[in-house]
């Protein structure tokens, strides 16, 4: 017959046993079946690497266009319903209806007004003030900014042809969402909300595109296709970025008409209407330098009741290395 344990060894031996593991609860994720996820993580991660280099591309694109610096931004890639993505434009705005070559159906690319009567005062030769105004653009604003659309589509169809030629072609403009039907109202969509950052200004742009309209080109994703996508960002394309940005920059432009050599007395004995004779003729070179380096040859003018100097030349290295050492 075992042993029986008394109250105290029962005790010890309770006390001595670990304690009880506490269970967790398994992980519950919230599933949204009115806003199903059609995209797996590898297809966003290939979409959003190409639409981050469209806007790299495109924010020095602007700069240069609009004479100052523009920032563009990815901010997310986004699945929600067609119906949803047009509620949230605005009315009036600015709607581009865009074809794809090989593929059924259209994609929209959505630009604030705001920022369009921004960029069209900036190339007018304003100052780039913001004219809220709840009107739609008109036929002239329409015209150009055509042309800048058709060039940022160039560049995404440059974005996109690492993974997909897909050839955008601008097929409608409107100003009413409402009017713009190019997908069911329960059809998910992509969306790339972009916001384009001027000073201290942020405006939105959006590009969609129905579910459908992607799927057969989704299917084509892969892990290889993002590894590819990353090794194509060639030299050539960061060299076009560097000359873009620095197209942009601002460099001190000197014309050195002569120089002449007086006393100190002379200098502060001089009046209105003294002459000062320089070391140069009327027929000869004038010095044009870069930020104090000398870079060319000109000739002073008059151009549209202006001064002007008419560039003649590039300085060879030569006169470039002897004027640096005569300083």
């Amino acid at each position: 017959m075992g042993k029986v344990l008394s109250q105290r060894e029962i005790d010890a031996l309770l006390s001595a046993a670990p304690e009880e593991v506490e269970r967790k609860e398994p992980e519950v994720k919230f599933y949204d079946f009115k806003h199903p996820d059609r995209l797996s993580r590898d297809q966003v991660r290939v979409l959003r690497t190409v639409h981050e280099g469209f806007s790299r591309v495109l924010s020095t694109y602007l700069s240069t266009t609009a004479r100052m610096m523009v920032d563009v931004e990815l901010v997310s890639v986004d699945q929600v319903m067609y119906m949803e993505f047009t509620m949230g434009m605005s009315n009036p705005t600015c709607i581009y209806i865009l074809k794809i070559e090989g593929l059924s159906g259209n994609a929209l690319l959505e630009i604030s007004p705001e920022l369009v009567f921004f960029v069209i005062d900036r190339l007018f030769g304003g100052p780039g003030q913001v004219v809220v105004e709840n009107r739609p653009v008109t036929l002239i604003e329409q015209t150009v900014l055509r042309k800048i659309v058709e060039r940022m589509l160039e560049f995404l169809d440059s974005a996109w042809a690492q993974v997909h030629p897909m050839g955008f072609k601008i097929d409608d403009f409107e100003t009413n969402p409402q009017f713009v039907q190019i997908a069911p109202a329960s059809e998910p969509v992509v969306v790339f909300p972009f916001q384009v950052a001027l000073r201290e200004l942020k405006f939105p742009m959006n590009i969609c595109f129905p579910y459908f309209v992607l799927e057969p080109v989704l299917k084509k994703f892969t892990p290889r296709s993002w590894m590819a996508i990353s090794r194509q960002e060639s030299d050539e394309r960061a060299e076009e970025h560097i000359q873009d940005v620095l197209k942009v920059t601002e460099v001190e432009v000197v014309v050195e008409l002569g120089e002449v050599y007086i006393s100190l007395r002379d200098l502060l004995e001089l009046e209105e209407g003294d002459v000062l004779i320089l070391d140069k003729r009327v027929e000869e070179e004038l010095k044009v330098k870069v930020n104090e380096r000398l870079k060319f040859f000109g000739r002073p003018g008059v151009y549209r009741n202006r001064k002007a100097v008419l560039i003649a030349r590039e300085a060879s290295i030569e006169e470039q290395e002897e004027d640096d050492g005569s300083l």
